[in-house]
């Protein structure tokens, strides 16, 4: 298994570095760094059909099961106050699907 990347801490990061920095993670990273930062206790969850990933090792596996591969996606709108954030994004699935969702958390989930 690849090694833990460690991430900064949103705490200490002003709102401007922290919008920076999820501004880049959503848009850039790769499915194999993007699992190396993932908390353990991630969860990924689709409201329309009620699914619900739980677990750094279920998002491994269900990445790996689509070959490893991330659609490109783009924030819209990135917030961070306080500790938390919240950012808004699209996501092209190819041949004209497209998707829109929104990733939440806080800096004690990293």
């Amino acid at each position: 298994m690849a090694e833990r990347q460690r991430v900064p801490d949103l705490d200490q990061m002003d709102e401007r570095a922290a919008h920076e920095f999820l501004t880049e993670l959503y848009s850039l990273l790769s499915a194999e760094a993007e699992d190396r930062i993932r908390h353990d206790e991630y969860t990924m969850e689709w409201p329309q059909s009620g699914e619900r990933l739980r677990g750094r090792d279920t998002m491994r596996a269900f990445t790996e099961s689509n070959a490893g591969l991330r659609p490109p996606r783009w924030p819209r709108r990135v917030l961070v106050r306080e500790g938390l954030w919240v950012v808004e994004g699209s996501v092209d699935y190819g041949g004209g699907r497209s998707g829109e969702g929104a990733a939440a958390g806080g800096a004690a989930l990293f």
